[in-house]
């Protein structure tokens, strides 16, 4: 048996559907990201195993258990949400030991898990400093050790990083995968960010309209697709429908509706030279630079598509001029309109 079990969640608010049918099982130990845009349903899945939502049907596993009625407090969850929700009027220390103090921990006992947690988020020397002295990063890192304190079975974090810069969010997302990994915590993230699912995940369920459109670790998500859907959102294909593609390349065999093509796997050049399964013909209509990268859009006959190739400065491709592009066929992934749920 997995370590949580989902089996057949329902949500409804009012006549609204959230969440579908949810069959999903998780691992113990493992970092599992809940991905999709707003609105999907993963944030009140997260909350349903966390007591703060009733299901209206099915039931929840955690360790054997089924926790489905269990009030919030006896479940063992921790949670960590993207408003920090510290005491203001608490100092650092405070914040953290405050859910053990609850517990009528003693008072050794309390300082000694405080203060591996302050050691584990790197906020040793902080103790003393009120939230709004703290960075948001900071204040972040105070929440997540004021969960990690508590030694729960399971670590809930719903969109913990979206409201931090760029910069200081990789940092975090480096720390929370390292903690995780040394505690071996089950650990569930939401985000609607998909970089940042590849790179915290060993697991990734991608959700749309309440399903689970497509499950997997991050390296079969991104290059094996299932739907358009999965295609669109993941790794920023280039989505071409069937009969498109094979006027173009009139050779080629198709069984689905809709191909699509990672941008990175388009090859360009000046001559007609490619070493490449197709060859086509197309004309620049713009480019754009992405950091080492540079996002170029081409059209062919009436195709539009992006290609992606590393910023070299001799090999830069003027808007209206014309080019080959290349494709491999083990690039070419047919995938299907919906999800078979």
């Amino acid at each position: 048996m997995a370590f949580i079990e989902f089996r057949n969640i329902i949500k409804k608010f009012d006549d609204h559907t959230v969440l579908k049918g949810i069959n999903l099982s998780i691992d113990e130990g493992n970092l599992v990201t809940l991905l999709g845009p707003s609105g999907c349903g993963k944030s009140t899945l997260l909350r349903c195993l966390a007591g703060l939502e009733e299901v209206t049907n099915g039931e929840i596993y955690l360790d054997g258990v089924n926790i489905t009625n269990l009030q919030p407090q006896k479940r063992g969850i921790g949670m960590v949400f993207q408003q920090y929700s510290l005491f203001p009027n608490m100092n650092v220390y405070e914040n953290i030991a405050f859910p053990l103090k609850q517990k009528k921990t003693p008072k050794d006992k309390i300082e000694q898990k405080v203060l591996e947690a302050l050691k584990m988020v790197d906020l040793v020397g902080r103790e003393e400093a009120y939230p709004h002295e703290l960075s948001g990063g900071q204040q972040q890192r105070v929440a997540l050790a004021r969960s990690i304190v508590q030694e729960p079975k399971v670590l809930l974090l719903d969109e913990p990083l979206s409201a931090i810069d760029a910069k200081l969010r990789k940092s975090l997302q480096e720390k929370i995968k390292y903690i995780q990994k040394q505690l071996g915590i089950t650990t569930i993230f939401v985000t609607h960010d998909q970089d940042e699912a590849m790179i915290m995940s060993d697991c990734i369920h991608l959700f749309n309209q309440g399903n689970i459109e497509q499950s997997g670790s991050p390296v079969d998500i991104y290059t094996s697709p299932k739907t358009k859907f999965a295609a669109e959102f993941i790794g920023n294909y280039n989505i071409i429908e069937r009969d498109s593609l094979t006027n173009i390349f009139p050779s080629l065999s198709l069984n689905s509706s809709y191909i699509a093509i990672r941008p990175e796997t388009i090859q360009l050049s000046k001559e007609k030279t490619l070493d490449t399964d197709y060859i086509g013909q197309a004309t620049i209509i713009s480019y754009l630079s992405h950091g080492n990268v540079l996002r170029y859009s081409l059209k062919c006959q009436n195709i539009k598509f992006h290609a992606d190739v590393l910023f070299r400065s001799f090999t830069l491709y003027e808007p209206n001029s014309t080019i080959y592009f290349g494709i491999d066929q083990h690039n070419i992934l047919e995938v299907n309109d919906n999800a078979d749920i």
